[in-house]
This record gives structure tokens, C-alpha cells and sequence, in this order.
């Protein structure tokens, strides 16, 4: 994943990923719902979310980094 030099484009960037892991652990909770294991919707809600967590672990570190240099 290629995370944008902007930091507000990478916080959009970020919160679009939020979407995204939303959208698919209702796609789990859906499946469940409808007497399915959801196991393959899991796993990808899994892997968004290690998305998620890289991506927030890089946004995080250029705010400081950002707010060190004010």
C-alpha cells in the first residue's frame, strides 16, 4: 500500500480505510446473520484491518513528526 506524502491526504486515506473495514465486517455480520459462517468475509475484514493498523501506525508517526517541527 502506497501511503501519500500529503498528511491529509494520507488521513483521508485513512479514513477511507475505516469505511472500507466497516463495510466488510457488516459484510461478516451479514453473512452470519443469514446462517452463513462468514469465514471468507472474516478474513477479509482481517486483512483490511492489519491494513487499517499499518496505515494508522505511519499516519500517527508523521503527525508527531509533524508537530515536532512546529
Amino acid at each position: 500500500m502506497t501511503i501519500p506524502d500529503d498528511l491529509d491526504e494520507a488521513f483521508a486515506l485513512l479514513q477511507q480505510k475505516a469505511h472500507v473495514l466497516d463495510a466488510a465486517l457488516d459484510a461478516t455480520e451479514a453473512e452470519q446473520a443469514e446462517g452463513r459462517s462468514g469465514y471468507a468475509a472474516y478474513v477479509k475484514a482481517r486483512q483490511i484491518a492489519e491494513e487499517f493498523k499499518e496505515l494508522s501506525r505511519a499516519v500517527v508517526t508523521r503527525i508527531e513528526e509533524a508537530r515536532r517541527t512546529l
